[in-house]
Order: structure tokens, then C-alpha cells, then sequence
């Protein structure tokens, strides 16, 4: 198990520890977008492999918002909206992309062009932290350092955060419960 933070809290330990086995890809999840890449030799990328005419044809579509995927490959695999600007181990390797009506479906009102890259984007930073290895999990240790609590499957910095900060929350409901028990026990049996 890779200890990546321990923090103190409330008397309790917390253990931010990577996630070594998550338990599904960000692409398994009710995405928004679409990934489509040509045929890959080497990778798995693409919710829906398609050939190279196929893209630049949906791409032309008035209905369709549509974001370049890019990949580098040096020492691991990273996935961008953006170029990398390393013209040996990068390039465009697909697109992400959805209708506006599925877009309207999903998020239940019209939004405009920007707000659906935004959320593409984000996708896309999602599953470059997975494919990455930044899977987050805690665990919560009590005073006599037996574990208590857990919680897995934090994705990126903004997952790390999340898991530090639900790992505190779990704490403090724990510690709060403790106190009134203690208060509790105190009243009942004071005499």
C-alpha cells in the first residue's frame, strides 16, 4: 500500500493512500461525451473506435461540439484537449465529442457551446488522471489506531482534496459521536 499523506485530526490518524486497484474507469461512468479515435495498435482509448473519415465527417455536423484529444507517451500516458507541443512522443490521437440533443438530455436545459467544452474538457482531465495512476483513496485510523473508516476511487488533485476533506468530515462525525457518548455514559451513570 503507497502511504502517499498521513495527517493528524481530532486525535484520529488519516492515511491518503494511492488506489492500486480501482474499481472502474471514469469511461465506464454516464459521461457526457463520446471518445472516438481511429483504430490504436498500441492503446485503448476510444469508447467507439471509428476511421479517420468517419471523425472528420461527424466532426462538420452543426449539431455536434466536438474537442481534439491529444496523447503523449513519454514515461506514461497523458491525455489533453490542448497539444502537448512535443512533436516526437505527442499528437492528435481523436476527438471527444456530443449532440446537443444529448447534451440537452443529460443536463435537462439548453446550454451553450462553451459550457459543453468546459464539461468535455473536464472529462478528458479525468481520464488522463486515471489512466495516470492518480486514484486516491483514505483511511481513518481511531486513537487506538484501529481503522474505522475508508473510502476509495478519488480521481485527481481536485479527487485528492475531496478525499482529505471527507476523511475529516468522517473523523469529526466520529469524534463528535465518541463525545456524546462519553457525555452520555457520564450522565447515566453519575450519582
Amino acid at each position: 500500500m503507497n502511504i502517499v499523506d498521513t495527517i493528524a485530526y481530532e486525535g484520529y490518524r488519516i492515511e491518503i493512500v494511492l488506489d492500486e486497484h480501482p474499481s472502474d474507469s471514469p469511461r465506464d461512468w454516464d459521461n457526457v461525451g463520446t471518445i472516438y479515435t481511429p483504430p490504436l495498435r498500441k492503446y485503448k482509448i476510444a469508447d467507439e473506435e471509428q476511421s479517420s473519415e468517419w471523425i472528420a465527417e461527424y466532426i462538420k455536423r452543426k449539431d455536434v461540439v466536438a474537442l481534439p484529444v491529444y496523447m503523449i507517451d513519454h514515461s506514461g500516458i497523458a491525455l489533453s484537449t490542448r497539444p502537448f507541443h512535443d512533436p516526437w512522443d505527442s499528437g492528435q490521437i481523436g476527438i471527444i465529442a456530443v449532440t446537443r440533443e444529448k447534451a440537452y438530455t443529460e443536463f435537462g436545459r439548453r446550454i451553450n457551446r462553451r459550457t459543453i467544452e468546459k464539461w468535455l474538457r473536464a472529462e478528458i482531465e479525468v481520464y488522463s488522471s486515471y489512466i495516470q495512476g492518480e486514484i486516491y483513496g483514505y483511511r481513518v485510523f481511531d486513537p487506538d489506531g484501529r481503522e474505522t473508516d475508508s473510502c476509495w476511487g478519488f480521481i485527481g488533485t481536485g479527487g485528492l482534496k475531496c478525499a482529505i476533506q471527507d476523511a475529516k468530515d468522517t473523523v469529526h462525525s466520529h469524534a463528535k459521536e465518541e463525545r456524546e457518548a462519553l457525555r452520555m455514559e457520564r450522565e447515566c451513570f453519575a450519582i
